[in-house]
């Protein structure tokens, strides 16, 4: 009796092998994808501190390459940094401009809202901003965050 449920077993488990492989056609089986978090940067800095907006834009392309979503908002004084007129002088050392930082991270995907509200403190006219950013109020900014995302302000 013990030996006909251990060849019953057997071959039950020697089933669900056969009917595996048939399933897979002989194709390794791979592991399902693992979705990264998007990463939301927040840059509040403007032209006095170039370096805080390069690291912040340097941060959001690096997140591109690496495959998150990424939501850039400039506001505050970062909405500074939407004008098209912005000048290829405006950098930090040795980093690119600023409005090239901009520009590649919309190229790239990266979404790019600027709060309509500090763009007019800052003198940038909604006609004004770099093509591909988007003048925003706080709900559209909160409508494209998802949850788990990494949030980081420069």
């Amino acid at each position: 009796m013990i030996i006909i449920k251990k060849s019953v077993v057997a071959l039950l488990v020697l089933l669900a092998l056969i009917t595996l492989l048939f399933a897979y056609n002989g194709k390794p089986l791979q592991a399902a994808a693992v979705q990264k978090p998007g990463v939301f940067v927040n840059v509040v800095s403007g032209p006095d501190d170039l370096h805080a907006v390069s690291m912040g834009l340097s941060l959001a392309g690096s997140a591109l390459e690496r495959g998150h979503k990424v939501v850039v908002f400039l506001n505050v004084q970062g909405a500074a940094l939407a004008a098209k007129t912005l000048s290829e002088d405006v950098k930090y050392e040795d980093f690119p401009p600023v409005k090239t930082l901009v520009a590649d991270l919309i190229a790239k995907g990266a979404t790019v809202f600027v709060c309509g509200h500090c763009a007019t403190i800052c003198h940038v006219a909604t006609t004004d901003v770099v093509d591909g950013a988007k003048i925003s109020k706080h709900g559209d900014v909160l409508d494209a965050l998802e949850p788990g995302m990494i949030s980081v302000t420069y």
